[in-house]
């Protein structure tokens, strides 16, 4: 089988026999493989038509692009028209999605595949090492490889996990469009010949054992968060300005399973039942968030915490959610008082602040606690639920790991 030069891309212009098993560099099979149907497909074309496009190989011979019309080409017993790519050794796997990415006709879990690939690529100069132990760096990370082929780097991270610790079955059932990346990226989780006979039953009991997997880690991680909560201390003083977030429990199951998949949701009546009127000043102003489905139930917390509901402000998150009735694309942060404690400044803030909402479910943007610093710049404060410590704040939750004066 020869491999011609493409004189227009190289002036070498010589013709090189490659051996048998032809050598084919990683970036060769960064995108999936055809069917059988499809390689057959491709044998009768070039049989019929010739070798319409030529292959690329590097200079050493090495074929990173066409590896199906080289096997089709040496299966008819015709000779390859290569082209040889003078790139640099890092942009290889870049090069080859430039080719392919706009004739594939991929799904975004076969891209999503791709990308894992292309970020797992090793340097050719580490492969020039011959060392078994080089660091392997990625020629592409992640996030350019996610940008790349139009993915999340969520994706990538899943496909990188299907394809570190998969089967081959596993993988090929992805790189095939048959099964989802985050689907096989929790059957990837489990023992090989688990993996196979999971497989072997096909897509249903794929998405079943995914579902199952999920929902063991959901109840693990809970579990483990419960266990956190038990040792927490609630906070210690009395506060003047109290902000809260509370993790909502929705009555609709679609709404509440999407917040319990994030976080542990407490129902109205454990809200209410927490003891925020001890730890709140004679003249203290709390500021709750909410969602528009459950205005009445904070209404009923405000009024059990001993506060008077006043106002709110409206977070406008600029990307809307789909509603049940409407595209939903705010949350209330309601405001209300106990005794007398208007803000300590003149300046009246606009009620309604535009930000992009962020991608992590259910965190607010910060901006919004330094409105409430800016409106209330004296007292001692507290957060409740919170997520992150915060200058100036004593914070209670189980993702900060108890309360502590910060």
């Amino acid at each position: 089988m020869a491999v011609v030069e493409n004189n227009a891309v190289s002036s070498a212009g010589t013709t090189r026999i490659l051996p048998a098993d032809a050598v084919f560099h990683e970036a060769a099979d960064i995108f999936p493989a055809m069917s059988d149907a499809e390689f057959r497909e491709l044998v009768e074309d070039i049989r019929e038509y010739g070798q319409r496009e030529p292959v690329w190989i590097l200079a050493d011979g090495r074929v990173i692009d066409g590896r199906h019309r080289v096997k089709a080409c040496g299966e008819l017993g015709r000779s390859v028209e290569a082209r040889v790519y003078h790139g640099s050794d890092t942009s290889v796997g870049a090069f080859v999605v430039s080719l392919n990415l706009k004739r594939r006709h991929l799904s975004e879990n076969q891209r999503a595949m791709v990308a894992g690939r292309l970020a797992n690529m090793r340097r050719e100069d580490t492969l020039k090492q011959n060392q078994s132990d080089a660091p392997i760096g990625a020629s592409v990370s992640q996030p350019d490889a996610a940008e790349l082929l139009n993915v999340s780097r969520r994706s990538v991270q899943r496909a990188v996990a299907v394809q570190r610790d998969g089967t081959p079955e596993l993988i090929a059932a992805v790189d095939a469009g048959d099964v989802s990346v985050s689907a096989a990226a929790e059957v990837a989780t489990l023992p090989e010949d688990e993996q196979r006979e999971v497989v072997a039953r096909g897509e249903k009991e794929i998405l079943m054992r995914a579902k199952e997997i999920r929902a063991a880690k959901h109840k693990a991680r809970k579990q483990e968060r419960i266990e956190r909560v038990k040792t927490m201390d609630w906070p210690v003083g009395i506060y003047r300005v109290v902000y809260a977030d509370p993790p909502w429990q929705y009555e609709n199951s679609g709404l509440n399973q999407s917040a319990q998949q994030q976080y542990d949701t407490m129902n109205i009546d454990a809200i209410c039942e927490l003891p925020v009127e001890g730890i709140a000043a004679d003249d203290a102003v709390l500021f709750l968030w909410a969602t528009s489905p459950l205005l009445p139930e904070a209404l009923k917390v405000i009024d059990a915490w001993g506060f008077e509901y006043k106002t709110s402000f409206v977070w406008d998150k600029a990307r809307p959610n789909y509603g049940f009735y409407n595209s939903v694309q705010h949350e209330f942060l309601l405001l209300a008082t106990r005794g007398t404690c208007t803000p300590d400044i003149d300046e009246r803030i606009p009620s309604v602040v535009r930000i992009e909402r962020t991608e992590r479910h259910s965190t607010k943007p910060a901006a919004f606690r330094e409105l409430v610093d800016k409106l209330y710049p004296h007292g001692p404060r507290v957060e409740l639920f919170a997520r992150e410590a915060a200058d100036g704040w004593v914070v209670w939750g189980n993702e900060v790991g108890g309360n502590g004066d910060v």
